[in-house]
């Protein structure tokens, strides 16, 4: 058996392309950095409560949800459901998609409930 002998490949130079260099982009001042830990959002709706004065029983009832349920919510042992969220939320004056918006106080649409 006969052996073919290697022939090396010549190696072609490659052209040197450079990078393009990409913009880094601006971050609006109103993002807050990724540093920040991410507040719950019972904690907001229990400050809110707190700041307008109304007791968590109140506001279940002017909510029309179970106390337990936004006791359970405001503590961070349950997620809520959207009902919940929606029912409370307009119960203290605020609009659902607003307060996700401005989220830290959100932005009322009516005065607040007196207690």
């Amino acid at each position: 058996m006969t052996r073919i002998p290697k022939v090396p490949t010549p190696k072609v130079p490659t052209p040197k392309v450079p990078t393009p260099k990409v913009p880094t982009p601006k971050v609006p001042a109103s993002i807050p950095p990724a540093s920040t830990p991410p507040v719950h959002l019972g904690t907001e709706i229990r400050r809110i409560r707190q700041e307008q004065g109304i007791s968590q029983r109140r506001l279940a009832r002017l909510a029309g949800v179970d106390r337990a349920s936004l006791r359970r919510f405001e503590e961070g042992q349950s997620r809520g459901n959207l009902q919940l969220v929606e029912a409370v939320a307009d119960a203290l004056g605020y609009e659902l998609e607003l307060m996700f918006r401005g989220f830290a106080g959100g932005f009322p649409l009516h005065p607040p409930v007196s207690a």
